[in-house]
């Protein structure tokens, strides 16, 4: 996600070079940019999703361990 947001900056100044008007300055160059930013924040989103269903059966599975006396 980091390498997409550092190439995101430093590529976006092409689009005030070019002279064809584009949306918001963004051209075909950018697709170099987007697809690391959203395949990492597509992991991102998850492994906080995996996270959060990993430890929720192991809390209903209803097996309590016993803590030993001392």
């Amino acid at each position: 996600m980091a390498l997409g947001l550092t190439l995101i900056i430093s590529l976006w100044p092409i689009g005030f070079i070019v002279e064809e008007p584009s949306p918001l300055h963004f051209g075909p160059w950018m697709l170099a940019c987007l697809l690391p930013l959203f395949i990492g924040l597509a992991l991102l989103i998850t492994y906080f999703l995996r996270g959060e269903e990993a430890s929720a059966p192991e809390a209903a599975s209803g097996e309590e361990t016993e803590l030993p006396d001392d």
